[in-house]
């Protein structure tokens, strides 16, 4: 998720888009739906297997690594742990 406007941090709106889209990829590659027996993105030939939600973070991760890489992507800014 790319920050907003406002030193990096997202937006509501996008933070809205997120929320929609991680619904959207649970309800179609997660979700066994009653009339199907299978998931949807299974009964369209788009996966052959139920997705996990640990497959859905280790995408989202995945794309945020590669997102800190190519530099579109900052890491925030964290206090050095003190030995005490």
């Amino acid at each position: 998720m790319q920050g907003g406007s406002d030193g990096g941090r997202p937006t509501t709106i996008e933070v809205g888009q997120f929320r929609q889209l991680r619904h959207f990829v649970y309800y179609n590659f997660c979700r066994i739906h009653q009339a199907l027996r299978v998931t949807p993105a299974m009964a369209a030939g788009l996966s052959k297997t139920v997705w996990e939600i640990e497959d859905l973070a280790a995408l989202v991760e995945a794309q945020e690594l590669q997102a800190i890489e190519n530099g579109e992507m900052k890491r925030g800014k964290y206090k050095a742990k003190s030995s005490d």
